[in-house]
Parts: structure tokens; sequence; C-alpha cells
């Protein structure tokens, strides 16, 4: 069995700032370029699992770094799409380039990372698999051959799945399984003298109409560091804080005020809330938010996507939407319509129901084409990264 592992170079951002270029790319020479960290358990994985493993990246020259260390640590063949027409490629771009490489070369399995340290986007693999229109799992953390399937588990918010799936595939690691190998002495040396292939946009018939900048549809506007919450820590005890002193350091940051008597005279009434006041919007919802459920009902990530898409909604012109796909869903769609959503778009139909990402990726793909939304918002979980990328 060939696998294919697909292996990014990206900023170590945990050393130095990475900035956005005028034209929207990252600024990449800011920072240290290291190997994908969850790209090296999918090639754990794959060496665990295949007969013959090749490493595939994309990128500048630099990029022959990361597929070094891929052959140090066992990849018998490295390949670098190596283009200038491939810049600033988006993950809609890069999936185009990635599966027409694929193609050419053949596999059996391909393997990458659940999402890249660079973007957590978590969307190329997916999207690949749909280039390639192969079946595909994210976020495994275990793996088995079974005669021409592979049986994968995949963890999921509250627990994990076990998947069959028909060989040709494409997984996604998770960073829980699959702990990668150090590379050997012999390893490296190899790694330093081993060759490494370069493929164009020309060899594989590709034009700026499928890759770089320009047929990107998605550009980065802004990037701003996310700043560490200051927090401080003091010992309650003989040798710290004394309990008389913990109350009034309570009692100053607010913890131990009473609650508010609302019905008390001079007491501001709680508002009322009439679930039907958000029904108001009479055009197309320009938001959707696409409900993940679990035991029948939506996951505290999607009722959090409702809140703030009613914030984000007038500037794309006004109404939320909310995309509800399972079977049996009606107390589903109950909990979202107390949320105060504008419109329910409801799939209701026993061929959802135990979630699979195929079914639902082709519902939401035919309402969003039929109804033509402006954005669409999904839980950063594993089934909310997977789905994208398929519909």
């Amino acid at each position: 069995m060939r696998a294919i592992v697909l292996i990014k170079q990206v900023p170590d951002l945990r050393g130095a700032p990475v900035g956005v270029r005028p034209d929207g790319r990252i600024d990449r020479e800011a920072a240290g370029a290291i190997t994908n960290p969850a790209d090296l358990h999918a090639l754990e994985a794959a060496l665990c699992m295949a007969d013959e493993v090749w490493a595939l990246s994309m990128g500048p020259p630099q990029a022959e770094a990361a597929l070094r260390e891929a052959v140090s640590l066992g990849a018998s063949r490295a390949v670098l799409l190596c283009d200038r027409m491939l810049a600033g490629s988006d993950t809609w771009a890069t999936a185009n380039a990635l599966a027409a490489a694929i193609g050419r070369l053949g596999a059996d399995v391909v393997m990458c990372g659940i999402s890249a340290l660079d973007g957590e986007t978590g969307q190329v693999g997916p999207e690949v698999a749909t280039r390639l229109g192969w079946p595909q799992a994210t976020g495994c953390e275990s793996l088995e051959l079974d005669g021409t399937s592979l049986v994968a588990r995949r963890i999921v918010e509250g627990g994990f799945e076990r998947l069959r799936l028909p060989l040709p595939a494409v997984v996604t690691i998770a960073e829980t399984g699959f702990t990668p190998r150090y590379p050997s002495v012999v390893g490296r040396r190899h790694a330093r003298v081993a060759r490494i292939e370069r493929l164009d946009a020309g060899d594989l018939g590709l034009d700026s109409s499928a890759v770089g900048l320009g047929a990107s549809p998605t550009k980065v506007a802004r990037m701003e560091p996310a700043p560490l919450p200051q927090r401080s820590c003091r010992f309650v005890g003989p040798d710290g804080l004394g309990y008389d002193g913990l109350v009034r350091a309570l009692a100053d940051l607010g913890a131990l005020a009473a609650p508010v008597d609302h019905a008390a005279p001079g007491g501001e009434a709680p508002p009322v809330v009439d679930p039907a006041a958000g029904m108001s919007f009479g055009g197309d919802p320009r938001l959707w938010v696409v409900c993940e459920l679990r035991e029948g009902l939506p996951m505290e990530v999607s009722l959090e996507l409702l809140s703030k898409a009613t914030d984000l909604a007038p500037a794309l012109g006004g109404g939320v939407a909310s995309v509800v796909a399972g079977n049996e869903v009606g107390p589903a769609v109950d909990e979202v319509v107390r949320q105060g959503v504008d419109v329910v778009l409801v799939a209701d139909d026993e061929a959802l129901a135990p979630y699979r990402t195929e079914p639902h990726a082709r519902v939401i793909s035919d309402l969003a084409a039929a109804r033509r939304p402006s954005a669409m918002l999904f839980g950063a979980t594993t089934t909310g990264r997977g789905v994208p990328g398929q519909s």
C-alpha cells in the first residue's frame, strides 16, 4: 500500500510575530520555519500502516527542509510543488494543486495533519478528498487495515466514532495518536543527500484560474496576536493569604456582591424575550449557522455561533438562518427558534443519522447553491472542520 503524506512548512509562531503583506499574504520571513507538528503525526501513521510512504509538500524552495525531515523519519520519496504561480493560494487553491499532484503520483491513501499551525482551518484534507472523489475521515487517532478498507477511530467532541472507509481514501490524523518517532543517525545522513523532486504548475496542467492568490476566494485581511490573560495565584493558609483577607479580596473583585432583586422598588425588570421576535426579517437571511447536534440538541458551540451571528448579520444585509440536519430534529429546531433566528432550514431524514460527512455536506451544499447566503458559520470542531471542505 502506498501512502502520500501532505507535509507543510509553517512559521514557528512560538518565537516571533508574523505579519501580513499588503497583498494579503502572510509574511513568513518574520519567523523561523518548522514542519507543521500535526503533519509529523500523519507521517508516523503512514509509516506504521503503509509499505511505501511518499512525502508531498507545496511551497517555496526552502520548504525542502520539511521534506528532508520527512525523509529522515522514513519517507522513501519526497516531492515539492514549487512555482511562483502557486504563491498566495488559500485552502481551495492549495487543494487544487495537491489533488492534481496526487492524481499524477498515485496513492492508496492520503494522510495529513488535522490542521496547520499557521491557519488552523483543517480544510485542506477534506477539500483534497472532494477533488479526488475519495471518502474521508478527519481527526483519526488510530487506523487499521482490513482488506480493501480502512477502519478509523475518529475523535469527536464528547467521544469517538469508528468508521470504515473503502480505499483509496483521505484521512487527517489527530495529535492524540501516532506519536512521531525521532530520526535515526542513518536517517539524518540519508536526508541530507536525498533527491527532492520538483513539480510546477505546468507539470500538473494548472493555470492561474485554479491556483495562486488571484484564484483564492479567501485572503488574510489582518492578523493580530492573541495576548495571554494576566493571571496570578495567591495561596490561602498560614504561609499565604488569610481567610479574612480572602473574603476582602473577593469582595473587592465583586465576587461576593448580592444579586440584584429586580422585583424590589427601583430594580430594573429583566427583559421579556419573545421567541418569535427574531422572525421579523422578511428577506432571505444572508448569514447562516450550521448547527451540530449531540443527542438531538444543538451543541454549545452552535448556540454561541447563533449569538455571534446576530451581531454580524446587519453588516451583511440582515437575517440569520440556522441549518439543522439529522433525523427527528424537532427538539433541535425548537431550541434554535428560542435563540431568535429568523429562518430554520431543516433536513430531517433517516439517511442523516448517525452523522456521516458526505450526506450532510451534500445537503448543505445544495441549500447554499439554491439560496446563495453571503456567509456560513461552522463550529471549530472535528465535525465542523470536516463538512465545509466537502460542501
